[in-house]
């Protein structure tokens, strides 16, 4: 398995540098189309990077492959990210009614009641500890295990 981070300002061809390390890795064949995994941060992205390689592989004559390549996971962080829990929630003892927070609301959800939050994420009894909440500026008392 072979991971690759890239990083890099907005409009600076990431992209289009994705799609190539892309197109170079399946024509090697050291991975399957279905079983790619990537991330990016806006669905518009995630789109042109799918959209991209699709179109490379169907230039090259590999109609398969780029069949193959809807199948795999490309995407925002949260919705790759986010799919499995979802898909596995039950083997996870969790709800399938996950949702993402943004960091304000996640922020709100712990100044609102902090141990309610804490607790229905975690499921365990609680103790007193302290959390931090930068946008509000205070920190306050938190029970958790």
């Amino acid at each position: 398995m072979s991971v690759r981070i890239i990083t890099a300002s907005a409009g600076s061809g990431k992209t289009t540098r994705l799609s190539k390390e892309l197109d170079e890795t399946l024509s090697r064949g050291t991975a399957r189309p279905e079983a790619v995994i990537a991330t990016t941060f806006t669905k518009q992205a995630a789109a042109e990077l799918t959209e991209r390689a699709r179109t490379r592989l169907l230039e090259q004559g590999r109609a398969l492959e780029a069949h193959k390549l809807v199948a795999a996971r490309i995407g925002t962080v949260n919705s790759v990210c986010g799919s499995p829990v979802t898909d596995y929630a039950f083997e996870l003892g969790l709800s399938p009614a996950v949702r993402v927070l943004d960091e304000h609301a996640a922020e709100l959800e712990l100044w609102i009641d902090p141990r309610a939050t804490l607790a229905a994420a975690t499921g365990k009894p609680v103790i007193e500890t302290w959390i931090h909440l930068p946008l509000v500026g205070a920190a306050l008392p938190v029970h958790l295990s």
